[in-house]
């Protein structure tokens, strides 16, 4: 039986590894860049947890003095 198909040349195999490295690197580029807005979104997210954590300390703080000023002045009052 004969091949139909026209024998393979190194420099056809050549070009179409460099068509397929091309179309490669554009889907990588176009992943890791989404993959960037995820991370910088992500890291966002994070510091704001952060900074939520040490507001809700402050103001517990600020409550736990308020509640001792209102006893001592409750105690003074009676």
């Amino acid at each position: 039986m004969k091949n139909p198909l026209p024998p393979v040349t190194k420099i056809d195999l050549a070009e179409a590894f460099e068509a397929y490295d091309g179309r490669n690197k554009l889907y990588r580029d176009e992943i890791l860049t989404k993959l960037d807005r995820a991370m910088g979104e992500l890291e966002t997210i994070r510091e704001d947890s952060v900074i939520g954590i040490h507001q809700m300390r402050e103001l517990r703080e600020e409550v736990d003095d308020h509640v001792k000023r209102i006893k001592v002045l409750e105690g003074r009052t009676q």
